[in-house]
This record gives structure tokens, sequence and C-alpha cells, in this order.
């Protein structure tokens, strides 16, 4: 009688741990297609564009006997502030070959963009590509999934964990713990904006 008390008592936290488990598998499956999403998104849009993946890319910044890549970070000041790839150079969006600063380069000169989830850096690459650079890269996932896999970012006072987030909605591709904070935007202009950034996430997942 003792045992099946017990047995009886124990079974709820089984439960409980079997539908936390369920759970974060199901969430993770979630993020998983919705990485899916962006990275056929990326693709279809610029397919001549050839990608990269972060292990690999890793790999390549390990290996100094191999050419090193010239890192072009293609985002924002502000989001290049929080954090970047270490040695990473800052290229506008929406630059053109000519604008980016990147034109005195050898067109055989290794070159691996990265923005937030690889659209904007996407299009850098394309704009290269067509100016007659041969070896482009564009990493695949890009930063989010470079800091979600415990690659290493660097901000002017070093080391950092955090990432700018670009948006609340594309924010959710980050590990929660590797989202710095948005600064608050006032305004309807501003907020008019952010809900025209989240429904454009919302298209590509």
């Amino acid at each position: 009688m003792r045992s099946s008390n017990r047995a009886s008592i124990g079974l709820p936290g089984w439960l409980i741990l079997l539908a936390l488990v369920v759970c974060a598998g199901l969430a993770l499956s979630i993020r998983g297609w919705q990485w899916g999403v962006v990275k056929r998104s990326v693709k279809a849009k610029h397919p001549s564009v050839q990608t990269m993946s972060v292990d690999d890319v890793a790999e390549w910044l390990k290996t100094p006997e191999h050419p090193q890549p010239v890192i072009v970070d293609v985002r924002t000041k502000e989001e290049f502030d929080v954090s970047r790839i270490e040695g990473a150079r800052r290229v506008e969006p929406g630059a053109t070959a000519e604008s980016s600063g990147l034109g005195g380069l050898a067109r055989n000169q290794p070159i691996l963009l990265y923005c937030s989830v690889g659209f904007r850096s996407a299009e850098l690459a394309q704009k290269l590509m067509e100016a007659g650079f041969t070896n482009v890269w564009n990493l695949e996932g890009s930063l989010f999934q470079w800091v979600n896999t415990g690659h290493r970012v660097v901000s002017a006072s070093g080391e950092t964990t955090l990432v700018h987030p670009y948006n609340k909605a594309w924010g959710r591709f980050l590990e929660r713990e590797r989202r710095a904070p948005l600064p608050k935007k006032g305004g309807r202009a501003a907020r008019t904006q952010e809900v025209k950034e989240e429904r454009n996430a919302g298209k590509a997942e």
C-alpha cells in the first residue's frame, strides 16, 4: 500500500515534467521551422548568392593558413554599436557596390557578409557579385544564428553576449538572453514604422 501511495503521489510530477519536455520540444520545432522559412526566403530572393553556415565560418576564421575574408556587417550604426563579429567593418544597408567602400578590394578577395538574419547582407552580396566580385559569401542565419549557436561577438567595450534585435518581431529569432533592450520610439510615425517592420517579419515567417 505504501508503495502504491508513493507512485500515485509522484505521477502528477512526472506528467508535469513530460508536459514541459513536450512543450520545449514543440518550441524548438517551431523555431527551427521559422528559421527554415527565413533561409528559404533569402535564397529565393537572391538565388545566386553563396551561403556558408555559422559553424563553417567559425572554422574558417580559426584557420589563418586559409585566406581570411573581409567581414562586412550590413546593419545600422545603432545595431553595430551593440555588438558585431570581431574585425567586421560596417556598411550601411542599401549601399551599392560603389558606395560600400569595398570597391578597392581585389575582385577575388573573399568577402563574408552578414546582417541580422540574412536579407540585407544578401542584397549587398548580389550587388558585389554584379560588380565583378567572385568570392562573396552570405553568412547563413547571419548574426542572430551566429550568437544563438554560441559564437563570439564584441562591442567597443570588449566581448559581450547581447545583440540588437532589430525590432520585436525579428527579435524572436534571437535567444531571449541574447536580446539587447530596444530603445523606446516615440510618436505615431515611429509606431507606424514599427508595425510595418513587424508585418514584414510576419511575411517572411
